[in-house]
């Protein structure tokens, strides 16, 4: 099962769900000065941008990628909900799109940039001063996780791996009934209180849930490309 496959399945179930829109309560967690860069096959682009309130309400901001222009460039279609953030450049070519995640501590987004039909991860951080609300310990995490995704009748079996070691890399094996699964690295795993995060750039996939009281639970939304999917992952012995 190849990672073409999982999108197309994912795109299937997209057209019955709603598209993503502002949220005016959430907004302000996305208002400050961010830094991080785009990772390009051969080289690591800058970025830095800055996101302000206008009007009391709107999102409005600027952005400078080095590499593609020394001048600063405008923010478009700035849009937060459920912790996933995406806006856009305007004035440069190829409908450029930044489609992510804002980590549980507020403090980095993390997602896939397009243009021209190309994507590539990137990762921003907070240049303001820092969220002392840092992540807790993912070593309550540990373990393995299983659930189900039902794209439009297609289901597809989902198992995240959580080493008890935290120099370990954290995985995700995705497959569907009388497929191989093919296992991918996750990139971040983050959590706060009980706000669990989950990303695999890989796949512009992000999961956002809630551990339940009980600790072998989580339940959330899995994102990819515009389709947002209940997702609940049970702890397995």
């Amino acid at each position: 099962m190849n990672n073409r496959f999982i999108s197309r399945a994912m795109m299937l179930a997209a057209a019955a769900l709603l598209p993503l829109t502002a949220v005016g309560q959430d907004q302000p967690e996305l208002v400050g000065a961010w830094e991080g860069n785009i990772r390009m096959p051969a080289s690591e682009q800058a970025v830095t941008l800055t996101i302000e309130v206008a009007d009391g309400h709107e999102l409005t901001g600027t952005i400078n990628i080095p590499a593609q222009g020394e001048e600063p460039l405008s923010l478009g279609d700035i849009e937060i909900r459920d912790q996933y953030v995406s806006f856009e450049v305007v004035g440069l070519s190829g409908d450029p799109l930044f489609d992510g995640a804002l980590s549980v501590d507020g403090n980095r987004i993390s997602g896939n940039f397009s243009q021209s039909g190309a994507m590539f991860p990137f990762e921003l951080s907070r240049r303001a001063e820092a969220n002392d609300s840092g992540s807790d310990d993912t070593s309550v995490l540990a373990g393995v996780w299983e659930g189900t995704l039902d794209v439009g009748g297609f289901t597809m079996q989902l198992r995240v791996q959580v080493p008890s070691d935290p120099q370990g890399g954290v995985s995700v094996m995705i497959g569907s009934p009388g497929q191989e699964a093919r296992e991918m690295g996750v990139d971040s795993l983050t959590l706060l209180g009980d706000s669990v995060r989950l990303s695999v750039l890989s796949l512009g996939a992000f999961y956002a849930g809630t551990l339940h009281e009980n600790g072998n639970a989580i339940t959330g939304t899995w994102r990819q490309a515009d389709a947002r999917l209940p997702l609940t992952l049970e702890r397995r012995d």
